[in-house]
């Protein structure tokens, strides 16, 4: 069975990008010097903003920037950039693990939808200080220092398999290869937050041991954040290597005894929680370099 099993979400990519010959495009044609575009090449998201502005547009009764709006969506597959302040939220399947383009969204509440393929790069949200509510999946990162001015947010879930390739979490014996979240402290100044769910899964650096060492230690990177108070870290081991290893924690220090010398990592797993709306769990892979 593989190390780590889990359901798999993705993020589309938006591109923001500039067309030329804006004056076979009516409405832009009145536009002095030019206009910016957002394309997103995911035809799900694409079709998730055409709603999101559509839906907008109508509603106010501007029917005839509706048709004009209609009009380029349909011919040219782009969003004007001027009409990315409609879209408050974005749930859809992704095609690509991209958020490039959604900086222009700055009135975006909501991020979420179903995924193929692991998010890792969050730069794009950074600044939008009116994000409310993050459902995502999140690999090859270690912290979240990108979401540490999103004043509002109040809701973040994050799960990773810590696999860069979908087909290896599912039933196959490939080790991750995508670096664990470990460390969440950033969030601990959104006071705004009243839901922390986050389940990580992945890679710790690999570890150099001389050939015949039976023994190793550690002090654990796991950092959570303030919304834990003083809830205890509880650790165990996550997959031994054997009968007669043994695994201890103590103040944080964790120990790893009896390593057999044929052993390719060390393992654990973590839980944290302050009553049922703040959770962070993880189960990491640390690979061993043996050395003469």
């Amino acid at each position: 069975r593989s190390f780590f099993a889990m359901r798999r979400r993705n993020i589309v990519t938006f591109v923001a990008v500039s067309v030329i010959g804006l004056s076979m495009i009516p409405f832009v044609a009145k536009a002095a010097g030019g206009q910016s575009f957002v394309q997103a090449p995911s035809m799900d998201i694409r079709d998730n903003l055409y709603g999101n502005i559509a839906d907008g547009l109508s509603e106010a009764g501007e029917y005839n920037r509706l048709n004009d709006f209609k009009y380029v969506y349909e011919q040219y597959g782009v969003v004007p950039r001027e009409y990315m302040d409609m879209v408050t939220h974005v749930d859809s399947d992704w095609e690509e693990p991209y958020l490039n383009g959604l900086e222009y969204a700055e009135n975006l509440e909501t991020l979420q939808g179903e995924f193929i393929e692991e998010l890792q790069e969050l730069s794009p949200i950074k600044d939008l200080v009116n994000l409310k509510s993050i459902w995502i999946e999140y690999g090859d990162n270690t912290n979240l220092k990108e979401l540490k001015n999103l004043t509002s947010l109040e809701t973040l879930r994050i799960s990773s398999s810590g696999y860069s390739d979908r087909a290896n979490d599912e039933g196959t014996d490939e080790k991750p290869d995508m670096l664990a979240l470990y460390d969440i402290s950033e969030l601990s100044n959104l006071s705004s937050l009243n839901e922390i769910k986050i389940y990580t899964q992945g890679l710790l650096q690999t570890v150099t041991m001389k050939k015949g060492t039976t023994s190793y230690e550690m002090y654990s990177p796991v950092i959570k954040s303030e919304q834990f108070g003083d809830k205890k870290i509880e650790y165990s081991e996550a997959y031994s290597n054997g009968e007669n290893e043994l695994f201890t924690e103590q103040d944080s220090l964790l120990k790893w005894e009896n390593i057999p010398s044929d052993a390719e990592h060390l393992s654990f797993s973590w839980n944290v929680s302050n009553g049922k709306s703040f959770a962070f769990n993880g189960e990491v892979l640390i690979p061993i370099n043996w050395i003469d």
